[in-house]
């Protein structure tokens, strides 16, 4: 099943403090003036099925009247947070997104989906940016029936998101920008915070 809007849920990854932001929840953080959670939705839209925080501090998010999850692995990192928030949507597809990225927008959406359908390999199971050789699977496409097989690795000890990508294999499928234009954009969408000078860019 193609992903399209109304078959995919948001998930914004809210999990735990940045050690390097001085303890503080990046979501939670302004970025040119605005917390960075409501530069993600706002760049989203209200365009999905449905939209989940992923968080163990629902506590901080609630003043967005949004659905919130906690993790059912705590301290396993991303795929805890992904898992937990794919148990409780009702759709085939899930955007997942950090919640570090300010500049992130529905474009990245339709570039996935669009890969998606250019391909048209029904196999698929997850759709993520490659630039430079880097992937970034927590800006990806996923397919929520990936829960499953999130759970049996984390339940053998498995954390890295990139092993778990790897493990994908086949199933996986990368977008790679076509032109420089393309690159440029996927960079400026793929801005993530990690450090207090990161906010001045």
């Amino acid at each position: 099943m193609t992903p399209e809007n109304a078959n995919t849920s948001l998930i914004i990854l809210a999990g735990g403090r940045g050690s390097r932001m001085h303890g503080a929840d990046k979501p939670l953080i302004e970025y040119r003036g605005t917390p960075i959670i409501e530069r993600i939705l706002a760049g989203f839209s209200d365009r999905f099925a449905e939209t989940v925080i992923s968080t163990n501090s629902p506590e901080r998010y609630s003043h967005l009247g949004l659905r919130t999850v906690k993790d059912e692995f705590e301290h396993f990192g991303p795929l805890a947070g992904i898992l937990a928030a794919m148990k409780i949507v009702d759709t085939h597809w899930a955007m997942v997104v950090a919640g570090d990225m300010p500049q992130v927008d529905f474009r990245l959406f339709e570039m996935l989906r669009d890969k998606f359908s250019s391909v048209n390999r029904e196999s698929a199971k997850l759709i993520v940016p490659d630039v430079d050789g880097f992937l970034h699977p927590l800006a990806g496409l996923w397919r929520v029936s990936l829960a499953s097989d999130i759970e049996k690795f984390l339940g053998t000890g498995g954390r890295a998101v990139h092993v778990f990508v790897s493990d994908v294999g086949a199933d996986a499928m990368v977008l790679e920008p076509a032109d420089d234009e393309m690159k440029g954009l996927l960079n400026e969408l793929l801005v993530n915070i990690n450090v207090p000078d990161d906010l001045a860019k």
